[in-house]
């Protein structure tokens, strides 16, 4: 994972620790990889956009498409994984016991 990833990693596995300690397990880590990624990525991409529109460019529809991609991919992963507050009234959290596996680090 690029650096801004591993930051968007971190952040969400500290904050689901202190408010569902066991909503997220070692077997989360790949679709909890490629959300941070596509995250990442997405903002590269909405950075890219704004420092062409600060020089007076226009568009670039490639740009936008690819904002665009990541941006979906993020919106689907954060369903997948409970990170909108919509995503979240329809978690189910596990009763202690049921997982044998423990939160991320």
């Amino acid at each position: 994972m690029d650096p801004q990833a591993k930051r968007h990693w971190q952040l969400i596995v500290k904050e689901w620790a202190l408010a569902a300690p066991r909503l997220l397990t070692r077997v989360d880590g790949g679709i909890l990889a490629g959300y941070c990624q596509a995250l990442a990525r997405y903002e590269q991409a909405e950075l890219a956009i704004a420092e062409d529109m600060a020089k007076g460019l226009g568009l670039d529809r490639a740009k936008v498409l690819t904002a665009s991609k990541y941006y979906q991919q993020v919106r689907g992963l954060a369903q997948e994984l409970g990170l909108s507050p919509a995503a979240r009234i329809r978690l189910r959290l596990p009763e202690p016991g049921e997982l044998d596996d423990g939160i991320l680090n």
